[in-house]
Protein backbone atom coordinates (compact mmCIF):
# COMPACT_ATOMS: atom_id res chain seq x y z
CA UNK A 1 0.00 0.00 0.00
CA UNK A 2 1.56 3.45 -0.91
CA UNK A 3 0.22 6.73 1.23
CA UNK A 4 -0.83 10.01 -0.61
CA UNK A 5 -0.60 12.81 1.86
CA UNK A 6 -2.34 15.63 1.60
CA UNK A 7 -2.58 19.12 3.15
CA UNK A 8 -5.27 21.23 3.31
CA UNK A 9 -5.81 24.76 1.61
CA UNK A 10 -9.10 25.30 2.35
CA UNK A 11 -11.94 23.38 4.82
CA UNK A 12 -11.90 20.22 3.14
CA UNK A 13 -11.01 18.42 0.53
CA UNK A 14 -11.00 14.99 -1.80
CA UNK A 15 -8.25 12.54 -3.05
CA UNK A 16 -9.71 10.82 -5.99
CA UNK A 17 -7.77 7.76 -7.74
CA UNK A 18 -7.78 6.49 -11.69
CA UNK A 19 -5.94 3.60 -12.03
CA UNK A 20 -4.36 2.32 -15.31
CA UNK A 21 -0.61 1.74 -17.52
CA UNK A 22 -1.26 5.46 -19.44
CA UNK A 23 2.04 5.33 -21.40
CA UNK A 24 0.57 2.94 -23.51
CA UNK A 25 -2.62 3.14 -25.50
CA UNK A 26 -5.42 1.49 -24.99
CA UNK A 27 -6.12 -1.70 -27.35
CA UNK A 28 -9.66 -0.43 -27.84
CA UNK A 29 -11.57 2.09 -27.26
CA UNK A 30 -14.61 0.42 -25.18
CA UNK A 31 -16.39 2.05 -22.01
CA UNK A 32 -14.29 -0.10 -19.97
CA UNK A 33 -11.28 1.30 -21.51
CA UNK A 34 -11.90 4.55 -20.42
CA UNK A 35 -10.56 6.24 -17.02
CA UNK A 36 -12.98 6.64 -13.85
CA UNK A 37 -12.18 8.21 -11.25
CA UNK A 38 -12.63 6.26 -7.80
CA UNK A 39 -13.25 8.13 -4.75
CA UNK A 40 -10.96 7.14 -2.06
CA UNK A 41 -11.13 9.28 0.71
CA UNK A 42 -12.29 12.72 1.77
CA UNK A 43 -11.20 15.09 4.77
CA UNK A 44 -12.68 17.90 6.61
CA UNK A 45 -11.02 20.08 8.20
CA UNK A 46 -12.85 22.52 10.83
CA UNK A 47 -10.69 25.69 10.61
CA UNK A 48 -11.52 28.84 9.71
CA UNK A 49 -8.85 30.08 7.83
CA UNK A 50 -7.50 29.50 4.35
CA UNK A 51 -4.22 28.18 5.24
CA UNK A 52 -4.44 25.48 7.89
CA UNK A 53 -1.45 22.67 9.02
CA UNK A 54 -2.87 19.78 9.74
CA UNK A 55 -2.05 16.76 7.43
CA UNK A 56 -4.01 13.71 6.07
CA UNK A 57 -2.73 10.41 4.38
CA UNK A 58 -4.70 8.35 2.30
CA UNK A 59 -3.87 4.53 0.96
CA UNK A 60 -3.93 3.85 -2.21
CA UNK A 61 -4.12 0.15 -2.82
CA UNK A 62 -3.18 -2.04 -5.75
CA UNK A 63 -0.66 0.28 -8.03
CA UNK A 64 -0.23 -0.36 -11.38
CA UNK A 65 2.91 1.15 -13.11
CA UNK A 66 1.50 4.56 -13.72
CA UNK A 67 -1.79 6.00 -11.68
CA UNK A 68 -3.25 9.33 -11.86
CA UNK A 69 -4.11 11.17 -8.81
CA UNK A 70 -7.02 14.03 -8.25
CA UNK A 71 -6.58 16.18 -5.20
CA UNK A 72 -9.93 18.53 -5.48
CA UNK A 73 -9.91 21.38 -2.70
CA UNK A 74 -13.57 22.51 -2.00
CA UNK A 75 -14.57 25.33 0.25
CA UNK A 76 -17.76 24.04 2.98
CA UNK A 77 -20.76 25.12 3.75
CA UNK A 78 -23.02 23.96 6.60
CA UNK A 79 -26.41 24.39 4.94
CA UNK A 80 -25.75 24.24 1.07
CA UNK A 81 -23.54 22.06 -1.06
CA UNK A 82 -19.38 22.59 -0.51
CA UNK A 83 -18.06 24.63 -3.36
CA UNK A 84 -14.80 23.06 -5.31
CA UNK A 85 -11.86 25.43 -5.12
CA UNK A 86 -9.17 23.83 -6.97
CA UNK A 87 -7.84 20.74 -8.38
CA UNK A 88 -4.51 19.33 -9.16
CA UNK A 89 -4.03 16.17 -11.06
CA UNK A 90 -0.73 14.02 -10.66
CA UNK A 91 0.46 11.34 -12.65
CA UNK A 92 2.51 9.31 -10.43
CA UNK A 93 5.06 5.98 -10.95
CA UNK A 94 5.97 3.81 -8.46
CA UNK A 95 8.96 5.18 -8.30
CA UNK A 96 7.57 8.83 -7.61
CA UNK A 97 5.23 6.91 -4.80
CA UNK A 98 8.67 5.80 -3.06
CA UNK A 99 10.17 8.89 -3.71
CA UNK A 100 7.88 11.20 -2.54
CA UNK A 101 7.06 14.89 -3.18
CA UNK A 102 6.87 17.96 -0.91
CA UNK A 103 4.13 20.00 -2.49
CA UNK A 104 0.99 19.64 -5.05
CA UNK A 105 0.28 23.19 -7.28
CA UNK A 106 -3.49 23.81 -7.20
CA UNK A 107 -5.11 25.37 -10.02
CA UNK A 108 -8.63 26.18 -10.99
CA UNK A 109 -11.07 23.78 -10.74
CA UNK A 110 -11.69 22.21 -13.92
CA UNK A 111 -15.49 20.93 -14.24
CA UNK A 112 -14.29 19.01 -17.38
CA UNK A 113 -12.81 16.57 -14.86
CA UNK A 114 -16.20 15.53 -14.21
CA UNK A 115 -17.65 16.05 -17.39
CA UNK A 116 -14.72 15.58 -19.61
CA UNK A 117 -14.17 16.92 -23.04
CA UNK A 118 -12.14 13.89 -24.01
CA UNK A 119 -8.49 12.50 -24.41
CA UNK A 120 -5.50 12.96 -26.98
CA UNK A 121 -2.60 10.56 -27.26
CA UNK A 122 0.29 12.63 -28.36
CA UNK A 123 4.31 12.10 -29.12
CA UNK A 124 6.59 14.46 -28.86
CA UNK A 125 9.92 14.34 -30.08
CA UNK A 126 12.90 16.60 -30.75
CA UNK A 127 16.31 16.61 -32.75
CA UNK A 128 18.87 19.35 -31.55
CA UNK A 129 21.06 18.43 -34.47
CA UNK A 130 18.44 18.83 -37.46
CA UNK A 131 16.60 21.48 -35.52
CA UNK A 132 13.53 19.64 -35.87
CA UNK A 133 10.31 18.94 -33.55
CA UNK A 134 8.18 16.13 -34.68
CA UNK A 135 4.31 15.86 -32.99
CA UNK A 136 2.39 13.07 -33.93
CA UNK A 137 -1.47 12.78 -33.25
CA UNK A 138 -1.88 9.61 -32.41
CA UNK A 139 -5.71 9.06 -31.29
CA UNK A 140 -8.78 10.42 -29.39
CA UNK A 141 -11.21 8.85 -27.41
CA UNK A 142 -14.53 10.12 -25.38
CA UNK A 143 -14.58 12.90 -27.13
CA UNK A 144 -17.66 15.01 -26.09
CA UNK A 145 -20.42 15.94 -29.30
CA UNK A 146 -21.58 19.01 -29.70
CA UNK A 147 -24.81 18.03 -31.64
CA UNK A 148 -26.09 14.78 -31.62
CA UNK A 149 -24.11 11.86 -30.71
CA UNK A 150 -21.10 11.57 -32.83
CA UNK A 151 -18.68 13.73 -33.97
CA UNK A 152 -16.84 14.68 -37.41
CA UNK A 153 -13.49 15.62 -35.62
CA UNK A 154 -10.41 16.97 -37.25
CA UNK A 155 -7.07 18.69 -35.02
CA UNK A 156 -5.75 21.84 -35.59
CA UNK A 157 -2.11 22.98 -34.52
CA UNK A 158 -1.31 26.37 -33.77
CA UNK A 159 2.74 27.26 -33.41
CA UNK A 160 3.85 30.50 -31.89
CA UNK A 161 7.69 31.85 -30.94
CA UNK A 162 7.07 34.34 -28.48
CA UNK A 163 3.67 35.87 -29.87
CA UNK A 164 3.78 35.30 -32.86
CA UNK A 165 2.30 32.80 -35.12
CA UNK A 166 4.73 31.04 -37.53
CA UNK A 167 2.40 28.15 -38.65
CA UNK A 168 -0.77 26.20 -38.55
CA UNK A 169 -1.22 22.62 -39.43
CA UNK A 170 -4.62 20.52 -39.82
CA UNK A 171 -5.19 16.80 -40.13
CA UNK A 172 -7.63 15.32 -41.03
CA UNK A 173 -10.93 14.80 -40.74
CA UNK A 174 -12.84 11.58 -39.47
CA UNK A 175 -16.33 11.11 -40.31
CA UNK A 176 -19.22 10.28 -37.74
CA UNK A 177 -16.44 8.66 -34.52
CA UNK A 178 -16.21 10.24 -30.87
CA UNK A 179 -12.66 7.85 -30.91
CA UNK A 180 -10.82 8.79 -34.25
CA UNK A 181 -7.25 7.41 -34.70
CA UNK A 182 -4.91 10.35 -37.03
CA UNK A 183 -1.62 8.91 -36.08
CA UNK A 184 -0.64 11.77 -38.74
CA UNK A 185 3.34 13.78 -37.69
CA UNK A 186 4.08 17.32 -37.97
CA UNK A 187 7.32 18.48 -37.85
CA UNK A 188 8.66 22.28 -37.31
CA UNK A 189 12.12 23.41 -37.72
CA UNK A 190 12.94 25.30 -34.33
CA UNK A 191 16.72 26.22 -33.44
CA UNK A 192 17.90 25.01 -29.79
CA UNK A 193 17.74 28.82 -28.59
CA UNK A 194 13.80 29.47 -29.58
CA UNK A 195 12.66 26.36 -27.92
CA UNK A 196 12.11 28.25 -24.58
CA UNK A 197 9.74 30.73 -26.25
CA UNK A 198 7.45 28.01 -28.17
CA UNK A 199 3.84 28.09 -27.59
CA UNK A 200 2.05 25.05 -29.35
CA UNK A 201 -1.83 24.86 -29.01
CA UNK A 202 -3.22 21.40 -30.17
CA UNK A 203 -6.96 21.92 -30.69
CA UNK A 204 -9.68 19.17 -31.71
CA UNK A 205 -12.32 20.46 -33.66
CA UNK A 206 -15.73 19.11 -34.55
CA UNK A 207 -17.36 19.70 -38.11
CA UNK A 208 -20.83 20.45 -38.09
CA UNK A 209 -23.95 19.80 -40.15
CA UNK A 210 -23.47 23.32 -42.22
CA UNK A 211 -19.58 23.06 -42.47
CA UNK A 212 -18.56 25.26 -39.70
CA UNK A 213 -16.68 24.07 -36.88
CA UNK A 214 -16.12 24.41 -33.05
CA UNK A 215 -13.50 23.36 -30.61
CA UNK A 216 -14.33 20.17 -28.51
CA UNK A 217 -11.24 20.72 -26.55
CA UNK A 218 -6.91 21.45 -26.62
CA UNK A 219 -3.55 20.76 -25.03
CA UNK A 220 -1.23 23.27 -24.85
CA UNK A 221 2.74 22.71 -24.75
CA UNK A 222 5.45 24.89 -23.80
CA UNK A 223 5.71 28.48 -22.55
CA UNK A 224 2.16 28.07 -21.47
CA UNK A 225 1.33 24.65 -20.84
CA UNK A 226 -2.45 23.66 -19.35
CA UNK A 227 -2.02 21.05 -17.14
CA UNK A 228 0.95 19.49 -14.55
CA UNK A 229 1.41 16.58 -17.30
CA UNK A 230 1.95 18.47 -20.62
CA UNK A 231 4.57 20.37 -18.87
CA UNK A 232 6.30 16.99 -17.65
CA UNK A 233 5.92 16.16 -21.19
CA UNK A 234 7.36 18.40 -22.89
CA UNK A 235 10.03 18.69 -20.01
CA UNK A 236 11.00 15.03 -20.63
CA UNK A 237 11.16 15.66 -24.37
CA UNK A 238 14.13 18.82 -23.79
CA UNK A 239 16.24 16.12 -21.53
CA UNK A 240 15.75 12.91 -23.59
CA UNK A 241 16.68 14.55 -27.12
CA UNK A 242 15.40 12.22 -30.26
CA UNK A 243 13.62 10.06 -27.94
CA UNK A 244 9.75 10.02 -28.52
CA UNK A 245 7.22 11.29 -25.66
CA UNK A 246 4.07 9.52 -25.45
CA UNK A 247 1.44 10.86 -23.60
CA UNK A 248 -2.38 10.97 -23.08
CA UNK A 249 -3.85 14.40 -22.36
CA UNK A 250 -7.77 15.26 -20.71
CA UNK A 251 -8.69 17.96 -23.11
CA UNK A 252 -9.00 21.27 -21.79
CA UNK A 253 -10.55 24.70 -22.92
CA UNK A 254 -8.42 27.07 -24.59
CA UNK A 255 -8.09 30.66 -23.63
CA UNK A 256 -6.27 31.64 -27.29
CA UNK A 257 -6.92 31.02 -30.79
Amino acid sequence: MAEVSCRKFQWRSGIFISQGNFDEPPTSTSKSDEKEWQDVNEHLVKAEETKPLNSEKSGLHDIDEVIEVLVRVYRHFKFVRDAPIGDAVLTLSKTDLQLGFSSIPILSHNPNLDDPLGEMSVTLRYNANTQKLGVTIIECKGLKPGFGTSTDPYVKLTLRIGNKIVRKDKSQEIKRTRNPYFNEVFSYKIPPNKMGLVDLLIQVKDRDFFGSSHEIGSVRFGMEPDSEKADRQWEKMIENLRKPQTEWHFLMPSNKQ
